[in-house]
């Protein structure tokens, strides 16, 4: 998936898949203060999502599933189950992402480099 700078194109050229890429990620940084290679929880990720832009439920899960796996603007994107499910909650459980069966509850973008913060 390219950036907006790679594509040259503005937010308002995007394709819906585009543009809610764009604000996960935008929405990611914002929950961990612009600090990647860390976990979010997705009840947190659709929260802030809802926050900034409506999107449809089915939608929002067919495009996160896309990026499983995958580099988004030079991130690569991963979703895992929470360890502990004695400490998830009903808001964990109802926004899960279901991959293979399994409940995801957490999502990163990887850092570039070792380096990065």
């Amino acid at each position: 998936m390219a950036s907006l700078a790679q594509t040259g194109k503005s937010r308002s050229e995007m394709t819906s898949e585009e543009q809610l890429v764009e604000y996960t990620m935008d929405c990611y940084a914002e929950l961990t203060k612009g600090s990647y290679g860390e976990w979010v929880g997705l009840a947190e990720l659709r929260k802030e999502l809802k926050n900034t832009k409506s999107y449809n439920r089915s939608f929002i899960d067919r495009m996160w599933k896309s990026i499983d796996g995958q580099k988004v603007n030079g991130r690569r994107c991963v979703f895992i189950p929470e360890a502990n499910r004695k400490t998830l909650t009903d808001d964990d459980h109802e926004a899960a992402l279901i991959i293979g069966g399994e409940e995801q509850h957490l999502m990163m973008f990887e850092k570039k480099s070792p380096r990065e913060r």
